[in-house]
């Protein structure tokens, strides 16, 4: 959505990636089944970097019965089939036949949403197979960690395949627009997203502004990390799109904590950017409160296989 459309993707997203966001450790562990190692002070990028490490160790290493402790009890990701639960992640993360080489974790930011909760997002890059098929070797990734207990868990991950600007695009993958741009959504954060892309449609940046907190992140469908002003750009200057119209389905809510709600669903668009059909993608947004109001403070868009 609201995204730098100019190269579509859509990946064959062979496996979920779990490098999700994981129970507590401050110290990524090595061998053959891999135990994060608590702390419980505030999240440092180091920390966080290690969780994930830990995580991505517990997939190479094929140890199932890592995530049952290290997810949170209301995880959500993106997986191969889309939208995945903490058992769904489980049974993705721990059992999916792949065989892993070796991956590596650059350039990271970390984010933290108040005291008991942040994120981590990064670049992957990884030599693996999932059932026979490559995995991306270059992605963008996210992991959200929320304080539970004396220690951290991991409570979203997601993975955007980065595109190469020299190569040509891949057909879109798309799917026909269900509702028309006018209809109201019964959940206010469903409507407030259907705001956010009808304001990217017509390329709205008062509407988009009203949306955005001060301190967002976007992590495009090209796999590009923008801060909020480049968001704003590629969303109204730089978007070179004609749209029909929207549709957004599938949403759900989960409670991160006091002010933070993580919100994901499908987004479905009827029109092009650049001569090229719009990828449906799946959407996350992390909402906290600005000034007693709702505002996205993190958008990470995976388009659908």
């Amino acid at each position: 959505m609201k995204s730098i459309l100019k190269l579509y993707l859509i990946a064959a997203l062979a496996a979920a990636i779990a490098a999700c966001g994981g129970a507590a450790g401050n110290k990524a562990s090595t061998g053959s089944n891999p135990t994060p190692t608590p702390f419980v002070g505030p999240p440092t990028k180091e920390a966080l970097l290690a969780l994930e490490k830990s995580a991505y160790e517990a997939w190479k290493a094929k140890s199932p019965s890592f995530w049952g402790t290290f997810l949170a009890d209301n995880f959500v990701g993106f997986g191969t089939a889309g939208r995945i639960d903490k058992a769904g992640a489980m049974k993705e993360y721990g059992e999916a036949p792949c065989d892993v080489k070796s991956f590596t974790l650059s350039d990271e930011q970390m984010t933290p949403l108040g005291d008991d909760a942040a994120y981590l997002t990064y670049k992957t890059t990884i030599d693996a197979t999932c059932g026979g098929k490559p995995v991306p070797k270059n992605s963008m990734a996210t992991g959200l960690y929320l304080r539970v207990g004396s220690g951290w868990k991991g409570a979203f991950h997601a993975e955007t395949p980065i595109i190469d600007p020299k190569a040509p695009p891949a057909p879109a993958k798309t799917e026909p627009a269900k509702t028309a741009d006018d209809a109201k959504p019964a959940d206010p954060f469903m409507a407030s997203e259907q705001i956010a892309w009808n304001a990217w449609k017509n390329k709205d940046a008062d509407a988009l502004n009203n949306y955005a907190a001060k301190s967002l992140t976007f992590i495009s469908p090209a796999g590009q990390r923008l801060d909020r002003a480049a968001a704003m750009k590629s969303w109204t200057d730089d978007n070179k799109c004609e749209v029909n119209s929207i549709s957004l389905t599938d949403g759900s809510r989960v409670s991160l904590g006091k002010d933070l709600i993580l919100f994901t669903y499908k987004a479905a668009v009827d029109g092009k950017c650049d001569g090229q059909s719009v990828p449906t993608v799946w959407n996350a947004t992390i909402y906290t409160k600005e000034d007693e109001t709702w505002k996205a403070t993190f958008l990470h868009e995976v388009p659908t296989m």
